[in-house]
Order: structure tokens, then C-alpha cells, then sequence
């Protein structure tokens, strides 16, 4: 009878009721990961964007820039060249009757107009204005020194070099340079009314059937003079860009 009452081995290994399980037993809770260890929950879903997009997103916002900053510069310099050149753009206002020729030497306008009419129906002819005040009596008028320089040294049909084109100042200047350097050079206004810039040309004219004989000639003299224009001053170049123009009236 003693035999039944002990507890069988079997009995011992199993864990009685109402009792805590061992630790190895216990499961380790799970833990979300979306879950913080204050027990807030993170907020958003997280989006994965490829490395393409990054690589193709970096030249668009470059050029979106570069393109502003491109017109922005663009406008700024606009409003620049209009103030600099409104002066200019004053003293091109003139009739039909009038044109403007200004003498590199002195750098003052020579205006020379169209005879009046005269009064009376006497039909006696004005007297026409062969050169301007000032003139030397054996001046040829087109081409000429200084003074001497009728409404336009151009005629047509013939291609004048045009050195460069700038405003009023800098255009006398130049021109006055080319002349001390044995250039005929004068300043005259441009074809196009709204631009503030003059042109400065050389004279003579050139035959079309002569550009590469006395207009490369010519072009040479230029080139030889702009390596003195160039180091007179900041900014200024070598004049090698210079170009015949044909003049038509």
C-alpha cells in the first residue's frame, strides 16, 4: 500500500495547475515595430524613392536656375543699356531735312540742312552749304580732314569698313585714334533709330571687284592700329572683327 501512495515520476515533470511556468517556457512578447518605447505609434507610412529620380531631379533644378538667373541678367542689362544710351537716343531725333555727322577731332555735331527756299519768287538759288563753318577752303568734303565732312562721307554703291559700334563717346574717341594712326575714320548714326550705339566706319569705299586687294589692305591697317586701341584702355578690343559694309543710301 505504501507503494501507491508515492507520486509517480511522470506525475513531477508535468506542471501542476494554478502554478507559474518556467522562464524558458515563456514566449517573448511581440513588440511592433511601428510602436515607439512610449508606446506612440510613428506617424506616416515610409515611401522608398528610387536613386533614379534623385539623379534626374539634380539637372532640372540646375537648369531651372541657370535659366533664371540667364533671364534675369538679360533684363538687368537691358535697363542699363537704356539708361547709358538715352542721350543718344535724344540727339538721333531729328527730320528728314537734318542728318548729324560728328567730327572725331572735335567732338562736336556739324548739323548741315537743306537750303531754304528763297523769299520773294526771285528764282535766284540759295546758296549751298559746301562745307561747315569752320572749313578749310581747300577741303574736298568727303574724306576730308577735320571739319570738312559734308551730312554723310559715304556714296553709294561702294562698301565702307565698319570697325565698331558704340556709344556716342567712345565712338568719337575711337575715331579720333584710327586718325592719328593715318585712318580716315568718322562717327555717323545707325540705320535703326531705336539703337543708341554709332557706327564707326573707314574710309574710302571699296569696289565690290576690290575687297581682297585694297579692302584686305585696308583691314590690315585697322588690325595694326587696334593693337595700340587695345592697350589704351580696359575693355577695348584689337578691332580684328571689323567688316565691309555696302552702302545703299
Amino acid at each position: 500500500m505504501s507503494r501507491k501512495s508515492k507520486v509517480a515520476l511522470y506525475e513531477l515533470i508535468q506542471p501542476r495547475v494554478g502554478t507559474r511556468p518556467m522562464a524558458d517556457d515563456v514566449e517573448a512578447p511581440v513588440v511592433d515595430a511601428h510602436v515607439s518605447t512610449g508606446g506612440r505609434a510613428l506617424g506616416g507610412r515610409a515611401i522608398r524613392v528610387p536613386i533614379g529620380y534623385f539623379f534626374l531631379g539634380v539637372p532640372v533644378v540646375l537648369l531651372v536656375t541657370l535659366g533664371a538667373y540667364l533671364l534675369g541678367y538679360e533684363n538687368a542689362a537691358s535697363n542699363v543699356e537704356a539708361q547709358v544710351d538715352q542721350k543718344i537716343l535724344e540727339q538721333l531725333r531729328a527730320d528728314d531735312s537734318t542728318r548729324v555727322i560728328f567730327d572725331p577731332l572735335t567732338q562736336q555735331p556739324k548739323i548741315v540742312n537743306q537750303p531754304p527756299p528763297v523769299a520773294g519768287g526771285s528764282g535766284r538759288e540759295a546758296p549751298k552749304p559746301g562745307r561747315t563753318a569752320g572749313a578749310p577752303a581747300g577741303g574736298s568734303g568727303v574724306g576730308g580732314k577735320a571739319g570738312t565732312m559734308r551730312s554723310d562721307p559715304r556714296v553709294e554703291g561702294l562698301n565702307y569698313l565698319t570697325i565698331q559700334h558704340l556709344p556716342e563717346e567712345e565712338a568719337v574717341e575711337l575715331a579720333s585714334f584710327c586718325r592719328s594712326r593715318g585712318l580716315d575714320a568718322y562717327v555717323i548714326p545707325r540705320h535703326n533709330a531705336r539703337s543708341r550705339l554709332m557706327k564707326v566706319i573707314v574710309l574710302p569705299g571699296i569696289e565690290a571687284g576690290d575687297l581682297r586687294g585694297a579692302g584686305a589692305d585696308l583691314r590690315d591697317r585697322v588690325k595694326d592700329a587696334g593693337v595700340g586701341w587695345k592697350v589704351s584702355g580696359p575693355g577695348r578690343s584689337s578691332l580684328g572683327d571689323s567688316y565691309f559694309e555696302r552702302y545703299d543710301g
